[in-house]
């Protein structure tokens, strides 16, 4: 069973908080929470990890929601101690008498492992693999502006952010992700991005989006 930690009100705000924070004890047992590999988790949820430092919260049917950074997070690679990206992308779900999921299909994290992200449920979503989360795909540039400045000496990285929007009800894979995130060089030279990706973008959309993400990390030299 998952442990939802529920979390004080948060000095710090940067964007706009939706989710509701679950009611559960306040006891933390790990530092990375624990979440079962399901379709659906602990609904309005909050898990905090404590070990590097970034915050997942789940929607009212228990899908991730939101993943984002806390002030601590250092970006550091982490390794998947667990096997739960091949099963969130075996998920499949009949959405208009399309077949959504298996082949072609990756259990994508929101914040990917080489930058701390956890490999749990709260933490992973279906994917398309070629035009969205592996090497070349879209998402994956977007994660790119925080591996390649996350490098780059006197850069530092202020906040992460991505929230997920959903085809349907009682549908786990997403309709887009608004991913933002901030940037700053010791100059004072900030950066930004704001975008959304669709679930199934267009070329169109993967060039306009790409070009986008290379522009902000342009900026600092990354």
């Amino acid at each position: 069973m998952t442990t939802a930690v529920v979390l004080a009100p948060a000095p710090w705000q940067p964007l706009p908080q939706t989710a509701q924070a679950s009611t559960a004890s306040p006891a933390v047992t790990r530092v990375i929470p624990d979440a079962p590999c399901d379709r659906f988790i602990t609904p309005n949820a909050t898990y905090l990890d404590t070990d590097n430092h970034f915050r997942y919260t789940t929607d009212a049917e228990g899908r991730p929601s939101r993943a984002e950074s806390t002030p601590d997070a250092t970006f550091e690679e982490v390794g998947r101690t667990t096997n739960c990206a091949t099963r969130v992308g075996n998920f499949t779900d009949n959405w208009h008498g399309v077949t959504l999921g298996g082949r072609g299909w990756d259990g994508g994290h929101l914040v990917a492992d080489t930058l701390g992200g956890a490999t749990r449920r709260y933490n992973l979503v279906p994917m398309l693999a070629t035009t969205v989360n592996r090497s070349g795909g879209v998402f994956y540039a977007f994660e790119d502006v925080a591996r390649k400045c996350r490098d780059v000496q006197g850069v530092t990285i202020d906040y992460y952010q991505v929230d997920v929007t959903y085809l349907d009800n009682g549908i786990v894979f997403p309709a887009s992700f608004h991913v933002q995130m901030g940037l700053e060089d010791v100059d004072g030279t900030q950066a930004y991005v704001d975008e959304t990706i669709p679930w199934n973008p267009t070329t169109g959309q993967i060039h306009d989006l790409k070009a986008a993400f290379s522009d902000t990390r342009n900026q600092l030299g990354c």
